[in-house]
C-alpha cells in the first residue's frame, strides 16, 4: 500500500502509524519485537560461519581472524526493532590482554559487508503464535551493509587523522541511535500494568501493539513474560551490546577513574564529581590488573537534598500526579469490565 498524500512539517503525527490498521500484522509485529534478541544472536554465529568458510575458500587460516562488533538498537517510527551495528575483523589474541591488532587476511572492507549480507539473509527463526501455528521470522529486506574505510571518513593523508575520523565517524553514528528511546511513544520508563494500556495517553498503533503484547500473553505461558515488557513494547534485548574486544571494557573505564581519583584524592573537593583529563594513563583491561584499583576507597559528603529549582519540583509533583490519576482509571476500568462479566 501507498500514500498519495502531500504531507509538511505539520502532519509528523502520522510518521510510522499503519495506512491501513484492519490490515496491519500487529501479531507478526510484537512476535519480531520478542525475539529479535535471538535472530541477532543467530546472526552473530551466522557472520562467523560465513567468514570461516570463505577464508578456508581462500586457503587462509580461519582461526587466525575474530570478528569483534558492537551494535545498538532503535526502535523506528513504527515502534519496530531496528539493528545499527558496526562489525570488525581482528587478529585471534594468542594470550590475555593481548592488544587488538590488524588481522592478516585478504578480506577487504568491501568483502565482509557483502559477507554480513549474506549471513542476514541467512537468518531464520520458526517460532509460535498464539492460534497454536507458526511464523517464520526473518530480518527484512532492505539491509544495508556499508564499508567502513578511511577514505569515507576524511581526504586527509595523514593515517592517523584519517583513523581518527573513522572512529568519530563511528561514536556519532551509534550515539544517533542510541539516544532514542520509548519516551517518544508517550511511554514511561517503568513496567506498565496491562489494566492501564487502554488508559495511556498513546496513539492508537501503539495502542495496538500494547493490546496485542497483552492478548499474546493471555493465550499461555511460553509468552506469559511479555507482560514485564509492555513499556519497551515487546523489546526485551539490551540496547547496546559489544564484542569484549571491539572496544575498551567497562572494567577498565571504572579502573581508570578510580586511579585518577586515587592520585588527585587531595585536590578534589568532597562531593564533587570533575571530568578526567585526556592524558590519563591507559590501564590493561585484564582483570587481574584492575583488581587492586577497583578497591580504592572514596569518600563521600553531603551535598544536598530536593530538587535543584521550583521546575523540578512541580515537574516531579505533576508526574506523580499523573501516575496515581492513571493507576486510579485503571483500578475504575477493571471494577467496570468485572461488573460486566
Amino acid at each position: 500500500m501507498w500514500c498519495n498524500a502531500i504531507h509538511d512539517n505539520h502532519d509528523h503525527d502520522v510518521v510510522g502509524q499503519p495506512l491501513c490498521v484492519d490490515c496491519y500484522d500487529y501479531l507478526g509485529h510484537v512476535l519480531f519485537s520478542w525475539w529479535a534478541p535471538e535472530l541477532w544472536r543467530r546472526f552473530t554465529i551466522a557472520v562467523r560461519r560465513v567468514l570461516r568458510s570463505e577464508l578456508r575458500r581462500r586457503g587462509e587460516d580461519p582461526e587466525a581472524v575474530a570478528v569483534s562488533f558492537v551494535k545498538v538498537v532503535e526502535l523506528q517510527a513504527r515502534a519496530i526493532p531496528h539493528y545499527h551495528t558496526v562489525i570488525r575483523l581482528d587478529a585471534t589474541p594468542t594470550e590475555r590482554g593481548e592488544a587488538v591488532a590488524a588481522p592478516q587476511t585478504s578480506i577487504t572492507a568491501t568483502e565482509l559487508a557483502a559477507l554480513a549480507q549474506i549471513a542476514a539473509g541467512q537468518v531464520r527463526l520458526t517460532v509460535a503464535d498464539a492460534d497454536g501455528g507458526s511464523r517464520a521470522l526473518r530480518f527484512g529486506e532492505q539491509i544495508d551493509t556499508q564499508p567502513l574505510t578511511a577514505e569515507l571518513t576524511t581526504a586527509a593523508t595523514d593515517t592517523t587523522d584519517a583513523a581518527s575520523a573513522a572512529a568519530r565517524r563511528v561514536a556519532g553514528y551509534l550515539a544517533k541511535y542510541v539516544t532514542k528511546s520509548v519516551g517518544e511513544f508517550g511511554l514511561s520508563f517503568s513496567r506498565i500494568s496491562p489494566e492501564a494500556v487502554e488508559v495511556l495517553d498513546v496513539c492508537p498503533h501503539v495502542r495496538a501493539i500494547l493490546t496485542t503484547l497483552v492478548s499474546l500473553a493471555a493465550s499461555g505461558a511460553r509468552y506469559a513474560p511479555m507482560l514485564a515488557w509492555l513499556h519497551t513494547l515487546g523489546y526485551r534485548g539490551h540496547i547496546t551490546t559489544k564484542s569484549r574486544r571491539f572496544s575498551v571494557t567497562l572494567a577498565a573505564l571504572r579502573a581508570r577513574r578510580e586511579a585518577w581519583r586515587a592520585e588527585h584524592a587531595d585536590h578534589i573537593p568532597a562531593g564533587l564529581l570533575i571530568g578526567e583529563p585526556d592524558d590519563l594513563p591507559v590501564v590493561s583491561t585484564d582483570r587481574a590488573d584492575t583488581d587492586d584499583l577497583l578497591q580504592v576507597g572514596t569518600e563521600w559528603s553531603f551535598a544536598r537534598m530536593g530538587h535543584m529549582c521550583v521546575a523540578d519540583y512541580y515537574l516531579a509533583v505533576s508526574a506523580a500526579a499523573r501516575a496515581r490519576e492513571y493507576r486510579r482509571l485503571a483500578r475504575d476500568a477493571y471494577r467496570e469490565d468485572l461488573t460486566a462479566a
